[in-house]
């Protein structure tokens, strides 16, 4: 090696010892900058033809774990899902109230039922008869606040995913732009390019589920765990969401456009094809796809548990049972049921028999007269729900009857009676159950309309002429206005030939009994008693349900939070070991990089010593 080749040497080491001091003093100067990922120079030989002849810069690397980061953006989404859980839980349960709380639900129904309690010791009492209505009026009132209050909750994750699909469009814009300067520049591609698109990407994570795959090109592609495409190395598709100004209980989603009442997130890349990213499941963990659930099946099942307490609770009062007789017909059994007064629109008859094998099975016939409403979803209250016009009933409807229940089970009519058998072999009639709503305040038994729906003015039967009554019944469930009018029905259930003696606790222990005792079925769609068959419980105990439910899924989202976060600790951790700046790590390979660069000068003024050596000879 000549002293030529030793000035090159040396002055290589110069120069790659001074880029490395340029790496570290921009370590130290990030060491608390966000985003920030700490590098490294890499240095190689520098060879000419086949020998070396000193070193050179090969690249400036970021020190990151790939595999973590990966994982990193996979908790983040999970955290963003979780926090959003945590937050709409726990305002529900302050909503529904903590068990025994004195604002709590089920405090107040306790309150109603226990003037109704009081009213039956002393029915002639004026003050009891009073209190009865303060106490039916509080806890409509308090059925009308929670259902309004559920509603805003559902305002507001509709308006916090409007503002996420915003954002997600500016950090996909962001994720072009920063992707487009790194792809041209490839392979001398700066870090901090690659930082500002890790940081997008990152916070991307948080609103919904990503995958990120990166090419040879130094690019990346993103699509969601679903497989949708978001970016796909050079475009950023748009999502587009048609935010609902406010939103009642009748506002669901619906995969159909025209029965949509609330937002849809449309995936679109540009050239008029999109997909509808909630129909489609395309978002699965992150803020979005925990707002979704919560708009669109957290707080809708809230309001179907505030909706049933309500129509149950005007029901349990209203409905009687029409006269039922056990007949039999050879090998048949079953019963005629005095359909002589009506059933009205929503109105239901119940049939209990067992099939083949052994097991009960349950029949629900609803009068609806709307055939746009036709055929009626199952609710999940019996194992067969059939809606039917009763127009002309019995004799009009034992064609239809014979059609959704036979062979199973058989119906004939004779005047206003409808008769149903089993057919005498497989199956076995065990009971039948008319329901018919009393609407006025006397003369049809001890059962009263106490409650109303006072946005259809009208006394509550379930119907679903125009739509489900029993959809948002919570918001508009009412003290009947003729009752508040004239407190004395409260105990006066008959007029003629005789009233009812003012002292007379009948109709006050038949509306307690209700209440407390009688066994109801509650539809599945409540989430109270699981999926697989209703809960039959009484209306006290279902309200209890409810707000204990209320209180466990609250707790049980919160810890699920807690855990998510620690987790997501976990991962931050794991991933700031390569990741962040230690100052006591940079300031030992500065003193390192000082002796190289100071090694390196010795050597160069060891060559020029020598240099001038020989040019004194």
């Amino acid at each position: 090696m000549g002293i030529g080749a030793i000035f090159t040497s040396s002055v290589s080491g110069l120069r790659v010892s001074q880029a490395a001091v340029e790496v570290v003093s921009n370590n130290i100067a990030n060491a608390d900058s966000v985003g920030y990922t700490r590098r490294q120079l890499v240095q190689t030989q520098q060879l000419v033809g086949d020998r070396t002849a000193g070193v050179r810069s090969a690249a400036v690397n970021r020190m990151l774990d790939i595999l973590v980061q990966r994982q990193l953006r996979q908790e983040t989404g999970g955290a963003g899902y979780t926090s959003v859980a945590s937050k709409y839980q726990t305002a529900l349960d302050q909503i529904f109230g903590p068990p025994g709380g004195a604002s709590a639900l089920d405090t107040i129904f306790n309150k109603f039922t226990e003037s109704l309690q009081t009213l039956t010791s002393d029915p002639a009492s004026l003050t009891n008869r009073s209190q009865v209505l303060s106490s039916a009026s509080a806890i409509a009132s308090a059925l009308n606040s929670a259902s309004s209050d559920v509603q805003t909750l559902r305002g507001q994750a509709e308006s916090a995913i409007a503002s996420t699909v915003g954002r997600v469009n500016d950090l996909l814009s962001q994720i072009r732009f920063a992707n487009s300067r790194i792809v041209a520049n490839n392979p001398t591609v700066q870090a901090g390019l690659q930082d500002d698109r890790d940081a997008a990407i990152d916070e991307l994570s948080k609103y919904l589920d990503i995958r990120v795959t990166e090419g040879p090109d130094g690019g990346v592609t993103i699509a969601t765990s679903a497989g949708a495409t978001l970016f796909n190395g050079s475009q950023a598709m748009k999502l587009v969401f048609d935010e609902h100004a406010s939103l009642g209980p009748q506002a669901l989603y619906s995969t159909d456009p025209a029965k949509r009442g609330v937002g849809a997130i449309m995936l679109t890349d540009g050239s008029g094809a999109s997909i509808d990213m909630i129909a489609n499941q395309s978002i699965r963990s992150g803020e979005l796809a925990g707002l979704i659930e919560m708009r669109d099946t957290t707080l809708v099942q809230a309001q179907t548990q505030l909706d049933a307490l309500a129509a149950n609770l005007s029901s349990a009062l209203s409905d009687r049972q029409a006269p039922t007789t056990a007949v039999t017909s050879g090998a048949q059994t079953g019963f005629d049921i005095d359909l002589s007064t009506p059933p009205a629109s929503g109105n239901a008859i119940t049939f209990f028999y067992k099939d083949a094998g052994g097991v009960t099975r349950t029949a629900k016939v609803v009068r609806v007269e709307d055939p746009s409403q036709l055929p009626l979803p199952n609710d999940g209250s019996a194992d067969q729900v059939v809606g039917m016009s009763f127009s002309g009933a019995p004799a009009s409807i034992v064609g239809a009857l014979n059609t959704a229940f036979g062979p199973a089970l058989s119906f004939s009519s004779a005047g206003s009676t409808l008769r149903v058998l089993d057919n005498g072999a497989s199956t076995k009639m065990i009971g039948a159950d008319a329901r018919i709503t009393n609407t006025a305040l006397t003369g049809s038994g001890a059962e009263i309309p106490l409650f109303y729906d006072g946005g259809n003015k009208s006394v509550f039967t379930g119907s679903y002429d125009g739509g489900s009554k029993t959809l948002g019944f919570a918001a508009r469930i009412a003290l009947n206005p003729a009752l508040a009018a004239d407190p004395s029905r409260l105990v006066v259930y008959e007029t003629s030939p005789t009233a009812t003696p003012a002292g007379d606790s009948t109709r006050p222990q038949l509306l307690y009994d209700r209440l407390v005792s009688a066994t109801r079925p509650f539809a599945t769609t409540t989430g109270v008693g699981g999926t697989a068959a209703p809960y039959n419980g009484s209306v006290a105990t279902f309200v209890q349900r409810v707000v204990e439910q209320r209180g466990a899924a609250a707790e049980a989202a919160t810890q699920l939070d807690k855990g998510q976060n620690v987790a997501l600790s976990s991962v931050q951790s794991r991933y700031a070991e390569n990741a962040s700046v230690n100052i006591d790590s940079e300031m030992a390979q500065l003193t390192q990089l000082q002796n190289a660069y100071a090694a390196n000068a010795r050597v160069f003024t060891a060559a020029k010593d020598m240099f001038d050596l020989l040019m004194r000879m």
